[in-house]
């Protein structure tokens, strides 16, 4: 069976700037569609849900695009939805495999997270402090999950938070997956 990979996406750009102006749009159209094409990688098709000269909060956009697989005749509960921004560049050749391999794992998977919550916990990687009204870095030891890389070109800087591939209570919502069914 050929597993569905829907990507959806909330960007300010247009329609016609996505595919050249955004690091997901690039990535998207030069690396992994083409990819998804190879002869000798049928195993998975990909779909893109893109919400160009977006106004609206994540949570609507990602609520709509999720309604709107809904109501498709061919809606199946093991797609898998990716919720990411448009700045996100995804280099691994076997991604889609490491990808249903996590979901096999976990309901609900993310690049990075905290194991733990704590009282005011405002994010996955800070916390506020309420004594002095300020916001803290997340410093319990062996907390964090995950690795990402950051900045405007590969390769970039990589942060290693902590282990990968653990259950964690917060994700960092760069990106974000799950199947439907879960929805």
């Amino acid at each position: 069976m050929t597993q569905l990979i829907k990507f959806i996406i909330a960007t300010r750009s247009s329609a016609k700037d996505f595919s050249t102006q955004t690091a997901t749009g690039r990535n998207y159209y030069q690396f992994l569609l083409p990819l998804s094409l190879n002869p000798f990688q049928q195993d998975y098709r990909l779909e893109l849900d893109v919400q160009f000269n977006n106004t609206q909060g994540l949570p609507t956009v990602y609520n709509q695009a999720i309604e709107r697989y809904a109501q498709r005749q061919d809606a199946d509960p093991s797609t898998i939805f990716i919720f990411l921004h448009d700045d996100i560049i995804i280099t691994d050749f076997y991604w889609h495999k490491a990808l249903i391999q996590s979901l096999e794992k976990f309901d609900i998977i993310g690049l990075a997270g905290c194991k733990t919550r704590a009282p005011y916990q405002i994010g996955w990687l800070h916390t506020w402090q309420p004594e002095n009204n300020t916001i803290a870095f997340n410093k319990i030891p062996n907390n964090l999950s995950g690795i990402v890389s950051h900045g405007t070109h590969f390769p970039s800087q990589v942060n290693f938070y902590g282990e990968p591939d653990q259950e964690v209570k917060l994700l960092d919502g760069l990106l974000l997956a799950t199947q439907f069914s879960t929805l």
